[in-house]
């Protein structure tokens, strides 16, 4: 197999070694670890689509690593006490999101009908949550505003992911079945 159709994937895998560095308790290693995890995580996905070797199991593997760097992250830092419970919350508002567009899709019956990919305030709530970590890892306090605001986008998450779905379904339509 050629290499070259591995590396989005490995890409993706390298977010879970550098996960593990931000148990040590350096502020240049963390800061490193968190620079490396957003540069493989905008790499990733461009080389797939780049390289045309975009996959089922790279669409899954991508937020999964995504979530595991900073699910470890977000449990250090709260041990640390570099973050509050509203914090942690607004971490997880997209996630939640998430969770409740997947009950959308089961409710309506379009799960098998949706083909995940990303979505605009999904990767600025990842921007977000990776700047709030990166400022966490070497001590400076993020102002309560700004994890309002990444709140606020993750839960518009929501939304855009159900206007998504009708604009795709609409898009799926006959012409015949628009007119009636």
């Amino acid at each position: 197999m050629n290499i070259v159709k591995l590396l989005p994937n490995c890409l993706s895998f390298l977010r879970l070694p550098l996960a593990a560095l931000l148990f040590i308790p350096d502020p240049y290693i963390r800061c490193g670890a968190i620079i490396a995890a957003q540069i493989t995580d905008i790499l990733d996905g461009f080389l797939a689509r780049r390289l045309q070797v975009s996959s089922r199991f790279g669409t899954l593997l991508d937020p999964i690593t995504d979530k595991l760097f900073v699910i470890t992250a977000l449990i250090i830092f709260f041990i640390e006490k570099k973050m509050a419970v509203t914090e942690l919350t607004s971490f997880l508002c997209r996630d939640f999101s998430l969770l409740l567009f997947s009950g959308f899709l089961v409710c309506v019956g379009g799960w098998n009908r949706f083909v995940s990919r990303a979505f605009y305030c999904g990767k600025i709530v990842t921007s977000l949550q990776f700047l709030a970590l990166l400022a966490m890892s070497v001590n400076i306090e993020v102002p309560a505003l700004f994890f309002g605001i990444m709140g606020s986008i993750g839960l518009l998450s929501f939304i855009e992911l159900v206007t998504i779905y009708y604009r795709e379904q609409h898009s799926r339509m006959a012409p015949t079945e628009l007119n009636e």
